[in-house]
C-alpha cells in the first residue's frame, strides 16, 4: 500500500462528515485516486502558553487534523470543528463582536481559522469566504487573517485542483501549525504590494461607573472615588490595508488577486468614578478649578 494512501486511511475525516463525529469508510484506491503527493504549504502562528482560549484552538486543531477535502470540494471550518460548546470539549475564553470583549465558549478558534486561511492563501487555493477582524490583532498579518463565528462568520476555501488535499494540524504550548497536503501541479502563491494607509489614532472613551460585567469583570468601580478615572484597556489604532496574492502555474497565465480591509478603531477604555465626593476644603482654593466633561462609551 502506498505510504501516502495509508496515512489518509489511518486518519481519515472527509468534510461532509456530521460534525467530525464519522468516519466514512473508504479503500485504498480511493486515497491513492486522491494524488496526494507532498506538503503544498503550511502555516504557523504564535500564542501566550496557559491562557484559556489555547484549549480552544488546541480542541478545534484536533477536530479538523486529518480533513480529507476531495478535487472540487469546498472546505468549510464551521461544518469541520462544528459547535464550540461546552458539551464539545470547548471552554469560555475571550472573544470581540460589536465593540467589546467577553467570555464565550470558543474564543481563540479563529486563531485556527487564521492558520487555515494563510496555508490555503499560500496554497493557492480558491478563497470561497473569509472575514477578517474589525480591529487588527497584532500576532495576525495585517489584512491576511480570518474569523469566525459558527453559523454567522465562516472561512471556506476551494480544492481547485484535480488531486485532494488532507489537512493536517501540529501544534505546541506556544504554537499552531497547518499544513496542506496535495498536489498543485507546480502552482506557488505569494502576497505582493502590501499597502497600509489612512490611520486612525487611538482615542479614550470615558465608562462612567457602575459598568457593565462587561465593560469591568474585575468591579474596578467599586474602587474609584466619585470623578477618578483609571484606565482599564488599551486600544488599537484603526487603518486601511490593501495587497496581492499573486499565483503563478507552469503553462498558465500569471493571475492577482487583489484584497482591502478596513480595521477600526479600538478606543482607549476609561473608567470613571461614581461615589460620594470628598467634602470641600475649609478655605476655599485660590485656583479655579475646570470641570471636566465625561462622555460615556458607545
Amino acid at each position: 500500500m502506498d505510504a501516502v494512501a495509508a496515512a489518509i486511511l489511518r486518519g481519515e475525516r472527509q468534510i461532509n462528515a456530521p460534525l467530525r463525529d464519522a468516519r466514512p469508510r473508504h479503500d485504498t484506491a480511493w486515497a491513492a485516486s486522491l494524488g496526494i503527493t507532498h506538503q503544498v504549504s503550511s502555516f504557523t502562528t504564535e500564542y501566550p502558553p496557559g491562557e484559556t482560549r489555547v484549549t480552544n484552538i488546541h480542541r478545534g486543531a484536533d477536530l479538523l487534523n486529518n480533513t480529507v477535502v476531495e478535487p472540487g470540494q469546498i472546505f468549510s471550518l464551521n461544518r469541520t470543528v462544528g459547535p464550540r460548546t461546552k458539551a464539545r470539549g470547548f471552554v469560555t475564553a475571550p472573544v470581540f463582536a460589536q465593540g467589546e470583549f467577553f467570555d464565550d465558549y470558543g474564543g481563540g478558534v479563529s486563531q485556527l481559522a487564521t492558520t487555515v486561511y494563510n496555508a490555503a492563501f499560500f496554497g493557492g487555493y480558491q478563497d470561497i469566504t473569509h472575514q477578517p477582524h474589525t480591529i487588527y490583532i497584532s500576532r495576525y498579518p495585517e489584512g491576511r487573517e480570518a474569523t469566525v463565528n459558527y453559523g454567522a462568520i465562516d472561512l471556506q476555501f476551494r480544492d481547485d485542483t484535480p488531486h485532494g488535499i488532507l489537512i493536517r494540524t501540529y501544534y505546541s504550548d506556544t504554537s499552531i501549525t497547518v499544513a496542506l497536503y496535495g498536489d498543485t501541479d507546480g502552482r506557488t502563491a505569494r502576497e505582493e504590494n502590501l499597502v497600509t494607509s489612512n490611520p486612525v489614532p487611538v482615542t479614550n472613551a470615558f465608562v462612567q461607573c457602575p459598568a457593565s460585567k462587561t465593560i469591568d469583570p474585575n468591579d474596578v468601580c467599586a474602587t474609584l472615588a466619585a470623578g477618578e478615572q483609571e484606565q482599564i484597556s488599551t486600544g488599537d489604532a484603526g487603518f486601511d490595508v490593501a495587497f496581492d496574492r499573486v499565483i503563478d502555474q507552469p503553462g498558465k497565465p500569471e493571475r492577482r488577486e487583489h484584497y482591502t480591509w478596513h480595521y477600526t478603531m479600538l478606543p482607549n477604555q476609561i473608567l470613571v468614578g461614581a461615589g460620594t465626593a470628598p467634602p470641600p476644603p475649609a478655605s476655599p482654593p485660590t485656583t479655579t478649578t475646570t470641570a471636566t466633561t465625561i462622555t460615556p462609551h458607545p
